[in-house]
């Protein structure tokens, strides 16, 4: 079990594989509900919705095609959150978004927080990738994983949660389908930094890695009971 979440933010990267269902998607708004009730601002990074990625790129060449499917998933959710009686804020990478610069080079980012944090509601951010200097997108591919970090790296006494396939990491780390079948008691309540790179972005790791975030990864399932990550 997660214990001791931060009394500032908490950035949650919710990934494609935990928003496969509508089902899905509302628990999600409810996990981010109940977090803001009990008080906590919540900045939730959003990938597009499972495969949806894929089949955009597919048929364009266009970068601003190819982010349309986390758009959508901004917008799935900020609905949903309504229905259940949440007003929240939401950032695009074509308006507003709270950061500036090159994905690659996440030191060099900018950040413009002062619309994200203007009062407790929370917000929604598109994944995949950022604004650059020119105007142009930066994506990487993951780059979900990297958005939530950097943003994290940039908030004071901030959590950051990576929502994966996966309810943690596990030892020994199995291959494929196994993951699927693993008994849970091989679960791993705590690891160290340097055996993340199975679960998230090079680029995202490494700014953890710097700026010594304090990092979760667990599932929609397994909400807030996975695994932290810690350094040495």
């Amino acid at each position: 079990m997660i214990n001791g979440l931060s009394d500032g933010t908490i950035v949650i990267k919710i990934g494609g594989s935990q928003q496969k269902s509508h089902e899905d998607i509302l628990n999600q708004a409810l996990n981010i509900k109940k977090l803001y009730e009990e008080g906590h601002k919540v900045v939730a990074v959003l990938s597009a919705h499972n495969g949806n990625t894929e089949g955009i790129i597919k048929n364009s060449d266009n970068p601003w095609d190819w982010i349309k499917g986390e758009w959508f998933a901004v917008d799935y959710m900020r609905d949903l959150l309504q229905k259940v009686g949440v007003s929240c804020l939401t950032f695009k990478q074509n308006n507003g978004f709270p950061l500036i610069g090159d994905i690659n080079a996440p030191e060099g980012v900018e950040a413009n927080l002062e619309h994200l944090m203007a009062d407790n509601l929370p917000a929604l951010v598109a994944g995949f990738g950022l604004i650059n200097y020119d105007g142009t997108l930066s994506l990487v591919r993951n780059g979900s994983d990297d958005v939530a970090a950097i943003l994290a790296s940039k908030l004071k006494n901030s959590t950051l949660i990576y929502q994966k396939d996966v309810r943690g990491i596990y030892y020994p780390w199995p291959d494929g389908e196994l993951l699927r079948e693993v008994d849970s008691s091989w679960l791993l309540d705590k690891v160290e930094s340097g055996e993340i790179s199975k679960v998230m972005s090079m680029g995202a790791i490494k700014v953890i890695h710097a700026h010594r975030i304090n990092t979760h990864v667990c599932n929609l399932e397994y909400w807030l009971d996975g695994t932290e990550i810690y350094w040495k």
